[in-house]
Parts: C-alpha cells; structure tokens; sequence
C-alpha cells in the first residue's frame, strides 16, 4: 500500500502540495473548510507583478485537480491534527501517514502598528527573544 498524506486548506498552496503529492504517487487528500477552493485568491481581481486575473491561475488549478487522483473534500473543518491523522469538527477520524497544514494567511495591516521609521525618528525592532515559533509577536 502507498503512502497517504492529508493536506490541510485549499488555498494555492494546497491545492498545489496536493498536486505535486499526487504526480509523485502518493495518495493526496485535500481537506478545505470553506464550500470552495482557492484560499485568499477567490477575493482577489489581479496578481502581482504580472497582473495575471485570479480566476485564470485558479480556474486551471481546479481543473489539474478535477483531472488528477487527488481526493478533495470541501466543507470540511479540522478539528485537530496529529502526527497520524486529522480528528474532523463532526469527529471522524482520518488517517494518514503525514499531514500538511496549508492553513493560509492573514494579510498585514501596516497602518494598524505604529510606525517604526518617521520623517524625524527611527525606531529599532528587537527580535523577540522567546525560544519557540510563533506567527503572532515575534517582533516587538
């Protein structure tokens, strides 16, 4: 029996993981909360610097996944992940042999922070100096 390998979101980066599991012979489920595909580029018109429209670079994803192996279930929210699996919010438990969290982003608002370089001062940033990773207030 082959390898399985859950991919959690289906945004791009996904969607793509997925694929490219897939063409390497390994058994891909792509796991994504929303009703469709596609992450943050569903709201987006163009993508930068090429200004290609989204719904082209989406529009052929899909497609490569409708044509692949690729096992794609939507509306369906991870509750939990674990080295072996993924425990679904309506509790069914998936198993696999690896797990890939493809969860997205959140864009930054740089408005939002105070600024750190003025007209009249600059502001030096400090790495924090905490020893795990984190996504949230690495930099004070």
């Amino acid at each position: 029996m082959g390898k399985r390998v859950i991919v959690v979101g289906g945004g791009i980066a996904g969607m793509q993981t997925a694929l490219k599991l897939s063409a390497g012979g390994v058994s891909a489920l792509l796991l994504e909360r929303d009703a469709d595909l596609g992450g943050k580029l569903t709201g987006w018109h163009k993508l930068f610097p090429s200004f290609t429209p989204a719904h082209e670079v989406l529009d052929e994803l899909r497609r490569r996944l409708a044509a692949s192996d690729v096992e794609v279930r939507t509306r369906c929210e991870v509750a939990e992940v674990a080295r072996d699996g993924v425990m679904l919010s309506t509790g069914e438990r998936l198993e696999a042999d690896a797990v890939v969290v493809a969860t997205g982003f959140t864009l930054f608002d740089a408005a939002s922070r105070r600024s750190t370089v003025t007209a009249s001062t600059t502001t030096s940033i400090r790495p924090s100096t905490s020893s795990g990773c984190s996504t949230r207030g690495a930099w004070r």
